[in-house]
């Protein structure tokens, strides 16, 4: 979906949905798209990108204010910039796959709250791990992912042969001796 569609939604929906004012709480909420430019990254990285947001007017108290859909739009195209995939793609590839956020990371070895911050948009995943997510579309893909997980979990743990198993300190005059002799001294 593009920026453009996205906006033309937006408006249906401020239409249908009652906002709340955050100053005053009356629902008297006009919205209207306004262009806006932000800079994105520091220094010899920044970048100025330009976005559509929906501006809510409150007709009662007369502030202006910017809610969690601008935000929203906002790291959409923080994303679009990086390329990598927005939030609701990759809650949009889990959900493809009928999986809980815990049954997804268990699989994908992602970590849980890794993969919630990027779902709900608090962080942006690097681009290693999107192009695993893409990946991840494909059922097939997901699919030796379950056999490799649940032939893991059925496979009891072996120890290996190379690693010989604890054994009791006796403690001994002479182990005692050995000890003594390590201790800390002030250096002169």
């Amino acid at each position: 979906m593009n920026t453009k569609q996205h906006m033309n939604e937006s408006t249906t929906n401020a239409v249908a949905t009652a906002f709340a004012c955050p100053q005053c709480g009356e629902s008297a909420i006009s919205t209207s798209i306004q262009r806006d430019k932000f800079v994105y990254g520091t220094g010899n990285s920044a970048v100025e990108l330009t976005v559509e947001l929906p501006v809510r007017h409150c007709n009662d108290c007369d502030i202006h204010y910017l809610d969690s859909e601008a935000e929203d739009i906002k790291h959409e195209a923080v994303c679009r910039h990086l390329g990598v995939l927005p939030p609701a793609a990759i809650v949009n590839i889990r959900k493809k796959h009928s999986l809980s956020r815990a049954a997804f990371a268990k699989i994908t070895g992602l970590g849980e709250a890794s993969l919630g911050r990027w779902e709900k948009g608090i962080n942006i995943q690097n681009i290693g791990n999107d192009r695993y997510i893409r990946l991840l579309e494909d059922p097939r893909v997901m699919q030796q992912l379950r056999e490799v997980t649940m032939s893991a979990e059925s496979r009891p743990l072996q120890r290996k042969s190379n690693v010989l198993p604890f054994r009791k300190l006796e403690i001994t005059k002479e182990v005692l001796q050995r000890k003594a002799g390590f201790r800390l001294r002030p250096a002169a």
